[in-house]
């Protein structure tokens, strides 16, 4: 009797997985990728196997979660050969997006093996050799998370409106509560954000800040803009009296899911009038059998670019446009070979020199979506490229604004972020040809060009030179740290054009001083003069902490509870003494990008801080920054084989001491 009922709570064990997973399949198949992932969670508790690791897999990559994504994929292929050809297009995707490249091209290998009829597996091995070789080749371009626009949402397209701009997100927002099954969050709304500030203007050669300045976003206003379900992005004409919006008006349910499987993007405008937006009008091509989608109306308002997987295109979404003909629109004119491909094409968009910019996942690029740009020559575009890193990354780029022909947005969701989608301000900090004759896939920088920099140093104070003391060069790209001793209070030295670096200035008796420097296009002629004024500290500690009691492990910002003794003595410093204030500096080894160990410091100070206040330290009394890897204090830097004892040292976290709230926030 024991084994009877054992026997059928196994059976209906199986039985339960083998329902979710019947039912996770029909949400998969209808589009609902966040929840079909649900199902195939739970069914993979009962019941695990390669092929729902596999499905699992689908589904993250679907709603770009595709650190999860990669994690099932990996799964499948540590069990063995898998059945279907297909996973191992996927999964070469998911390992590209992870810009483990090699793996990649072994995953593209097999996939061409087991499919030698379809060209993209060997599109695809090539493109993973030409990510390894361009990124040798990459430039100092400044790439800054807009904090202000983001949230822990999907964020992105951003375009010009008045005097701001406006976005898309699937963030919250009172009258938009509906949860969209493809990813998990909110409906797309429209959001309007003015302009608090001004974002820099850089020069040849400058100390780099970020763009800021902008105030909370709200949903654009207006009856006919954001609707029940998905609204944006936008393009809105030159005067801001007519706007474009990519849309999809409904949930498809009954008999036209069925038949439709889902509802298709459309494009709708609307006029401004009186100082109302009214009389909605939709796009003439709209269709309930393919997308017309993401429009771009061109200033002269007599182009309307947009993206669509209609019949008789290149892959599976073209970039097509149509000519104003008096209070119409002409047949859809496809792009062609010079911009599309097999692949997806999206976010036309052109600037002012007529460069015309688009995102693809067709063309030998780094993963995911590529910006990419088809240069106007003489009134031609030529054959597009894509843009090198850091513009694009490993993830999906794509929203291109150009504000000029060096600063501007884009959006990504690549790692160390807010959310899912983020938007971004690049800098080219050189000369208006980077875009479209430079700084593209292929391009070699120019050798040796030098420029030489003159730098005084001078005490903050008295204005008087400091007469002798070191500047430390980090170069951005190769990681290498120069000691330069200086004396006589200035220092002359050569510095290769478009070279981006940290420095730090220090003197005995003086305050370190960081920040960051870029050299645009010079000529060798070229000399640079800039002041670099220290402050002195006031009666200031320092104390770091040590590789036995550091407080963060390999990629955590939690504190460990081993490291509680580290903060502790700090706490009872700072009671001890009233009048001094802190500044935490939160350091990462080197592993990792950038971009990820610098948000990964910053959360680590976070950290740190929240700990202090909540001990009594009033928040007056700290200062907090994360250095990422830009201050590494031993031999460990990028490409260099070292133990986790020697990583250890550079996870670390320095209190500084000061009497003075000023000297403290110079530190």
């Amino acid at each position: 009797m024991k084994k009877i009922i054992v026997t059928l709570i196994t059976v209906m064990f199986f039985a339960g997985a083998f329902a979710q997973e019947k039912k996770a399949d029909r949400l998969y198949a209808e589009w609902d990728d966040a929840h079909a992932a649900e199902l195939y969670e739970k069914a993979i508790l009962k019941s695990p196997s390669t092929e729902l690791y596999y499905k699992l897999g689908l589904c993250y990559q679907n709603v770009k979660w595709y650190d999860k994504a990669l994690m099932n994929f990996d799964k499948v292929h540590k069990a063995g050969p898998y059945k279907d050809a297909a996973f191992y297009l996927e999964y070469g995707l998911a390992l590209k997006n992870a810009e483990r490249y090699k793996e990649a091209k072994e995953a593209f290998r097999t996939y061409d093996r087991l499919n030698p009829s379809d060209k993209r597996g060997k599109f695809y091995m090539a493109s993973c050799d030409v990510a390894i070789e361009d990124r040798k080749w990459d430039e100092p371009v400044i790439i800054t998370n807009v904090e202000a626009l983001n949230t822990k949402a999907s964020d992105f397209g951003a375009v010009t409106y008045k005097d701001g701009m406006v976005l898309t997100s699937d963030r919250y927002s009172e009258d938009h509560e509906k949860i969209y099954g493809k990813t998990g969050g909110y409906y797309l709304n429209i959001f309007y954000v003015k302009n608090g500030g001004t974002c820099t203007d850089f020069s040849k050669a400058v100390l780099l800040r970020d763009c800021s300045g902008f105030n909370e976003p709200a949903p654009l206003q207006g009856k006919d803009i954001n609707l029940a379900y998905h609204n944006g992005p936008v393009s809105f004409s030159r005067n801001f009296d007519t706007v474009f919006i990519s849309r999809v008006k409904k949930d498809l349910s009954g008999e036209a899911k069925t038949t439709l499987n889902i509802e298709r993007n459309k494009i709708y405008s609307t006029r401004m009038v009186d100082g109302k937006w009214t009389d909605i009008e939709p796009f003439y091509l709209n269709n309930d059998s393919f997308s017309v989608a993401l429009p771009f109306l061109t200033a002269d308002g007599l182009k309307l670019y947009f993206a669509s997987d209609m019949p008789g295109g290149y892959g599976e979404s073209d970039i097509y446009y149509c000519n104003r003909e008096g209070n119409g629109w002409s047949k859809p004119v496809n792009m062609g070979p010079t911009v599309n491909t097999f692949g997806r094409e999206k976010f036309p968009y052109i600037d002012k020199e007529g460069n015309f910019f688009f995102s693809s996942d067709g063309y030998m690029g780094f993963g995911g979506l590529d910006i990419c740009v088809a240069e106007n020559v003489n009134g031609n575009l030529v054959q597009a490229k894509v843009l090198k890193c850091p513009v694009n990354s490993s993830k999906d780029d794509f929203g291109m604004l150009a504000l000029n022909g060096k600063t501007g947005y884009i959006s990504s969701n690549r790692g160390g972020g807010v959310g899912r989608d983020d938007i971004y301000f690049y800098d080219f900090g050189v000369n208006n040809d980077i875009f479209t004759k430079i700084y593209t896939v292929g391009y070699r920088p120019k050798p040796d060009d030098t420029a030489r920099l003159n730098i005084s140093f001078i005490d903050a104070k008295t204005l008087q030179p400091v007469e002798k003391g070191h500047f430390y060069v980090t170069n951005s790209k190769t990681k290498k740290i120069t000691d330069v001793a200086f004396t006589n209070g200035t220092l002359n030295m050569p510095l290769k054009e478009r070279s981006k670096s940290y420095f730090r200035s220090w003197s005995e008796g003086y305050n370190m001083k960081l920040d960051t420097f870029y050299i645009g296009a010079l000529s060798k002629d070229t000399s640079i003069n800039m002041s670099i004024a220290l402050t002195k500290p006031s009666k200031m500690i320092v104390m770091r902490s040590q590789p036995g009691n550091a407080l963060f492990d390999y990629d955590k910002f939690n504190i460990r509870p081993d490291a509680i003794l580290v903060l502790d003595s700090v706490v009872q410093y700072m009671k001890a003494n009233p009048e001094k204030y802190v500044t935490i500096g939160t350091h990462a080894d080197v592993r990792g990008t950038e971009a990820y160990n610098a948000a990964l410091t910053n959360r680590r100070a976070a950290s740190t801080v929240n700990y202090l206040k909540s001990k009594g330290i009033s928040s007056k009394r700290i200062q907090s920054e994360g250095f990422g890897f830009s201050q590494v204090i031993n031999r460990c830097l990028k490409g260099v084989s070292c133990t986790e004892e020697e990583h250890q040292q550079n996870r670390r976290v320095e209190f500084k001491f000061d009497d003075d709230s000023q000297n403290a926030q110079n530190h």
